[in-house]
């Protein structure tokens, strides 16, 4: 079977498949960001948890410190020390969880920060195969043997498809389930 050229087909079709690409990224991305500021919102929610019991205290950790000034990874650093010193049960019966929420991290950063690749070669991948195509550019030097740099423009492209996506909505969920969860039943901190 021969696949036929994108830019071969008839403009009216051309436009029908670009805002079906256009539109499949808008799901993709509205469902992984929302999921991932949920879980996210969750580890915020463990973190003041762990701290104080204090409803007013919460609040002002949350949005004095936690919320403006530590980044999501950060955030996962701090929940995965708490993790392994209070709740180490958890780690054993999830023994990935931290390459876990660091993948997780990663990719939420490429859905929120790599442009769609609208190029003739993102729109053939997606007539071909639905699959969406994410790049981001990224400079890079290359010496010539003598100390001189050559700075090369390269693009990494990252792919998206259904499974992909499912897969990585199946991991964020497990992880906001299993932290809103601890969070209810963790014991009180020891002092």
């Amino acid at each position: 079977m021969d696949i036929k050229l994108f830019k071969d087909l008839p403009q009216e079709e051309q436009d029908r498949w670009e805002l079906d690409y256009m539109q499949s990224t808008v799901i993709v991305r509205g469902n992984i960001l929302n999921a991932v500021t949920s879980l996210e919102m969750v580890i915020d929610l463990y973190i003041t948890s762990y701290f104080t019991d204090d409803v007013d205290k919460s609040e002002e950790l949350m949005n004095l410190i936690i919320a403006p000034r530590m980044s999501f990874e950060n955030k996962v650093q701090v929940l995965m020390v708490l993790i392994e010193k209070y709740r180490p049960e958890i780690l054993a019966s999830n023994k990935t969880m931290t390459s876990d929420l660091i993948a997780i991290i990663q990719e939420r950063n490429i859905l929120a920060h790599y442009p769609l690749d609208t190029t003739p070669w993102g729109l053939q991948t997606y007539y071909e195969t639905h699959d969406l195509t994410f790049f981001k550019f990224k400079n890079v030097r290359e010496g010539d043997g003598k100390g001189a740099k050559k700075e090369i423009k390269l693009t990494t492209n990252v792919l998206y498809n259904v499974k992909k996506s499912e897969n990585l909505l199946t991991l964020i969920n497990k992880y906001h389930l299993l932290i809103a969860t601890t969070i209810k039943t963790a014991p009180p901190p020891t002092n």
